[in-house]
């Protein structure tokens, strides 16, 4: 039996030409592992990626049958991951230590459906190699030559604090902000056009794909995420008088205005929208999985 927490509909305007309902919140998964934490959901909310509060390791949530199915146990699996648009697919990266100490990376596709696994949109790549503006990715396995003719999607991603962006085999530096300064929490808007990212001691900014355009929207807002192209989810941070942490979701327009969808959690709670079906994902301090179901209204 599902736990509604929120019955009834609760209308807040967002913009003057946009709307957000909430129609209600359900609890999905309650979890023995107080790390466990959503990484993804699917956009039409069949299922819920699950990793820990370290990013270490990758699991599949069916928010039907409630049923987890792991994929990965490995470092960064569970940071910055995408699901393919047709939700039957997740690309994410896994990091290894090799035997002296250094780490590589890459990025593998894993088919939800067969359970399989192969390597894809970046090869293998030593932690020294920083570099990746104007140049090709080195090739080390002969897999990634037949991906030169694939049409492949965007991803955005960061390596040494600076924001990439790679299409197939080509990675390139885009930092909007400069190099000097440290990027996290990347997200690429559904239609491919704008990035939304956090730098460090500063805050969350939207830009164009190009690094143009550049819009500050919030020192508070962490991890946001685009709901769609009109409008994104975070969490929204503070700290009080006495230096305690929490945190609350708030939907947030690229005008950098807000509406806030839940209420102070102590820490900080973890969330991802899935705009197809108009669906958050988020998950507590203590590892309960929860999903808010809205309706949005366009008027743009």
């Amino acid at each position: 039996m599902r736990a509604i927490f929120l019955a009834a509909a609760i209308t807040i305007a967002i913009t003057t030409t946009s709307q957000v309902s909430i129609a209600y919140t359900e609890k999905i998964y309650s979890a023995d592992n107080k790390n466990l934490k959503v990484a993804g959901f699917a956009s039409d909310a069949s299922f819920v990626l699950l990793t820990t509060d370290e990013y270490k390791g990758l699991s599949k949530l069916d928010t039907k049958n409630k049923l987890i199915t792991p994929i990965t146990d490995k470092k960064d699996a569970g940071y910055n991951c995408h699901i393919t648009n047709d939700n039957k697919s997740v690309i994410f990266k896994e990091t290894y230590e090799t035997t002296n100490g250094e780490e590589y990376s890459a990025f593998i596709e894993y088919n939800l459906s067969e359970q399989k696994r192969h390597m894809a949109y970046m090869p293998y790549i030593s932690a020294e190699k920083t570099d990746f503006s104007n140049r090709l990715i080195t090739l080390i396995n002969l897999q990634r030559l037949k991906l030169e003719k694939k049409q492949t999607p965007t991803i955005a991603s960061t390596r040494k604090l600076q924001l990439l962006l790679t299409q197939g085999i080509d990675t390139k530096v885009l930092s909007p902000n400069g190099q000097d300064q440290s990027y996290i929490w990347v997200s690429l808007s559904p239609d491919g056009k704008k990035v939304c990212y956090y730098v460090t001691g500063h805050g969350c900014y939207i830009c164009d794909i190009s690094g143009d355009n550049i819009q500050f929207m919030s020192r508070y807002y962490i991890n946001a995420k685009w709901l769609n192209n009109d409008i994104l989810t975070a969490t929204e941070i503070r700290t009080d008088d006495s230096n305690t942490h929490s945190s609350r979701l708030v939907a947030f327009t690229t005008k950098a205005e807000k509406t806030p969808l839940t209420k102070y959690y102590n820490g900080t709670i973890s969330q991802y929208p899935a705009g197809k079906s108009e669906q958050i994902a988020y998950s507590d301090n203590n590892g309960a999985i929860y999903i808010i179901h809205l309706i949005t209204h366009k008027n743009f």
